[in-house]
């Protein structure tokens, strides 16, 4: 397990530091949002049932297949959902929902939006501005979360940013 969170850690930071450095994603005509959205709470559902955290996931409407890079998007849905699950305390949930936004910049379509909540205590004050920054990592206080590294969160911004959206 140890090899396998370092081997994570290494993979998150080579593609922030691609993704920072203007290095491209695989973007792929026909992919869905909600596949992505499904693959990373697959991927994180062990970790909650073993923390009592309970996921749930909702989405409005039918997205519309777009062009993204279906492996980012997944790996970024996916930190933010272990963050969440992290600040959880057994028992409480986490709340994932996809929903559908009108464009507003002149753009055909929708966008979609990945909303994840959780219950646990929320972002403290002292990181707020900066806690998509690279290595910004904070004890939670009264949250299981152990400290991370600082890496998950920034990755999810970029990847955010590279497919035209944002993280807040």
């Amino acid at each position: 397990r140890a090899c396998e969170r370092e081997i994570h850690m290494v993979s998150t930071l080579l593609d922030l530091s691609r993704l920072r450095a203007g290095g491209t994603l695989r973007f792929q005509a026909g992919s869905s949002v909600d596949e992505a959205v499904r693959e990373a709470i697959a991927s994180e559902t062990e970790a909650a049932e073993q923390a009592g955290v309970q996921l749930e996931v909702s989405f409005e409407g039918d997205a519309p297949p777009s062009m993204m890079d279906l492996t980012m998007v997944e790996r970024a849905v996916a930190n933010v959902v272990r963050n969440a699950v992290g600040v959880s305390k057994p028992g409480q949930r986490v709340r994932v929902q996809r929903s559908l936004r009108p464009s507003t910049d002149g753009r055909p379509g929708a966008f979609a939006v990945v909303t994840v909540q959780d219950e646990g205590p929320g972002v403290p004050d002292a990181i707020r501005r900066t806690v998509f920054d690279p290595f910004v990592t904070s004890a939670v206080a009264s949250s299981p979360k152990d400290v991370g590294v600082g890496l998950g969160l920034a990755l999810a911004r970029e990847v955010a940013r590279a497919h035209g959206g944002d993280l807040e």
